[in-house]
């Protein structure tokens, strides 16, 4: 076996990065800052194998409107081959490219119609019952108008601040149904968590912890002492398919969804299945 470390420099060379984006914006609003529309390009640059640019390209397209109430939007997304190394899964999976030019664009709106770059976020942002630019009518769970609201004081103290809104899909998203598996069992005094996905970095494992002992009433082990015969948590192998952040924290929110056989207490001679599944979530 061999065993390649790279340098810095050699990373930034060859190793795969985030898709570069060239991206022409167009946003019309009224004399009040109320949008009226987006038209839109996007170019990637994939590099010289596809990997995962369409999907990359899929959620930069349908996250590009931003959070907002209009839905008068286009945009033509495409990703070509060049000779750069292979582009690859960053943390906003292509989002962040495109929100970054659309906030942008905003704060110019914001300047040329004269109101605060807080204030037209505010008028044009999406509330419970509204539509979204890709057809998706947000629930009572969005809570972007609370969250300009509760930086507006800050956000107007400070001598200087930017401000900037974004939305992520929960889950694979696009319609694409989710499904995901935990199990759970006391063996020799621990309890193990049996899921599918590694921890490389994305916080899975603490938010398996966390659930789990929400779940069946255990205490969190990294924060108090353990009672006799439930002295740790380990995870194993399960199935969970792929780990991407946004997609694990939602399948493992599987105790939270249907919860232990016969209450919230952990039964250590009787392990058991808990199972989830769910239509999936659309990006926005």
């Amino acid at each position: 076996p061999v065993k390649v470390k790279l340098r810095r420099a050699e990373s930034l060379l060859i190793h795969p990065k985030r898709h570069p984006m060239e991206m022409e914006f167009t946003l019309g609003c009224d004399e009040n800052g109320v949008i009226q529309g987006v038209k839109a390009s996007v170019v990637a640059d994939t590099g010289a194998y596809a990997s995962l640019g369409g999907p990359v390209l899929e959620r930069a397209c349908t996250h590009a409107a931003g959070p907002y109430n209009y839905q008068n939007f286009e945009i033509d997304g495409r990703a070509w081959y060049t000779n750069n190394p292979p582009a690859g899964a960053f943390r906003g999976f292509g989002v962040t490219q495109t929100c970054f030019c659309i906030e942008s664009l905003l704060n110019q709106m914001a300047d040329l119609v004269g109101i605060s770059p807080w204030e037209i976020r505010y008028r044009n942002a999406i509330r419970p019952g509204q539509e979204l630019p890709n057809g998706q009518i947000v629930d009572e769970s969005t809570g972007l108008v609370e969250t300009l609201e509760a930086v507006k004081p800050y956000y107007e103290k400070a001598k200087y601040a930017g401000l900037a809104c974004a939305m992520k899909n929960a889950g694979v998203g696009v319609g694409i149904p989710d499904t995901g598996r935990v199990r759970l069992t006391v063996e020799d005094g621990k309890v193990h968590i049996f899921a599918g996905a590694s921890c490389i970095g994305q916080g899975l494992g603490t938010v398996l912890t966390q659930m789990i002992c929400d779940q069946t009433g255990l205490p969190h082990v990294y924060r108090r002492g353990v009672p006799p015969g439930l002295r740790g948590i380990e995870s194993r192998p399960g199935r969970g398919g792929p780990w991407l952040l946004e997609r694990q924290g939602v399948l493992w929110r599987v105790p939270g969804q249907n919860g232990p056989p016969g209450g919230r207490r952990a039964q250590p001679r009787q392990p058991y299945r808990l199972r989830l599944r769910h239509p999936g979530v659309r990006p926005g």
